[in-house]
């Protein structure tokens, strides 16, 4: 994120350019107000453009993906690497796990929701599925997140899951669920 006229592109005045909200706080009582509001404006960007992403993807990818060979989708380059079968499978676990942090991340204390994607994937024997089977479930799953997603309140993005030793907000989960898609799908299709 770039800054704005030499201002930190995370401080309360370059977030409330961007957002358009006045630059200026009167008094020390409406900062915190002022705050709020800008971290709410800067949320609903942040979680509209991972949305718009995510739909755009999902708009592209899949017919990208149907064109793959099942003898190309199958093949290991190695024995310790996953196919671009088990790089799908791996997204749906992503998916699968995300969407627990995302519901349960609302309700529950600091959650904690790990898994071992190695193991995940192994039994869930993606390497044996029909792709086209890979493809619809991947897509399906993708949509539902979306619309839970949409309807997650405001004041929930900021509470937070924890992940191996780490908290993180549902916003930043969010953001980073996406970008964690599009890495690994990069390395099974172009797109743009």
């Amino acid at each position: 994120m770039m800054a704005v006229d030499g201002l930190s592109a995370h401080s309360p005045h370059c977030i409330a350019f961007r957002c358009g909200l006045p630059a200026s706080i009167p008094t020390a009582h409406t900062q915190d107000t002022f705050r709020i509001k800008i971290l709410v404006s800067y949320l609903t960007i942040m979680i509209s453009q991972s949305i718009l992403r995510l739909e755009a993807i999902l708009e592209t990818a899949p017919e990208l993906l149907k064109t793959i060979s099942e003898e190309e989708f199958a093949y290991k380059p190695s024995r310790d690497k996953w196919s671009k079968k088990q790089m799908l499978g791996h997204l749906i676990d992503s998916a699968a796990n995300n969407h627990q942090r995302f519901i349960r991340g609302q309700f529950e204390h600091n959650p904690e929701i790990r898994y071992d994607q190695n193991k995940w994937n192994e039994f869930s024997y993606y390497q044996q599925i029909d792709p086209r089977q890979l493809i619809d479930f991947w897509v399906l799953y993708n949509r539902q997140l979306i619309e839970i997603i949409k309807r997650i309140p405001d004041e929930n993005l900021v509470r937070q899951v924890k992940v191996g030793e780490t908290l993180l907000s549902l916003d930043f989960l969010i953001a980073d669920y996406v970008g964690h898609l599009e890495h690994h799908l990069k390395e099974i299709i172009s797109y743009q």
